[in-house]
């Protein structure tokens, strides 16, 4: 299963209502979800940043789930995908 993916810290207030909120933490996708999220100094990131929740949106189109992620990169700042991007330009300098 194909899909889009939201590494989140989901926090729930103490109120009457018991709301929750999702602290960003990372936005990225897959072709196959059996596959791991992230590499090794990602799931550093995740856990650095307390990473308790995985939102996924299933999309089987590889199109359709580029335009997604980049979406939501765009309407979200996160903690660790600012991390992935300094890698992969560093990865093409090498």
């Amino acid at each position: 299963m194909a899909a889009v993916y939201f590494v989140t810290k989901r926090a729930q207030d103490s109120s009457t209502y018991n709301r929750a909120s999702h602290d960003s933490i990372y936005i990225g996708q897959t072709a196959n979800l059996a596959d791991p999220f992230g590499t090794e100094s990602q799931f550093d990131c995740f856990r650095k940043h307390g990473a308790n929740c995985i939102c996924i949106r299933l999309v089987e189109n590889e199109e359709q789930r580029s335009v997604v992620e980049e979406d939501l990169i765009a309407l979200h700042s996160t903690h660790c995908n600012q991390l992935t991007r300094i890698n992969r330009i560093f990865d093409t300098v090498e």
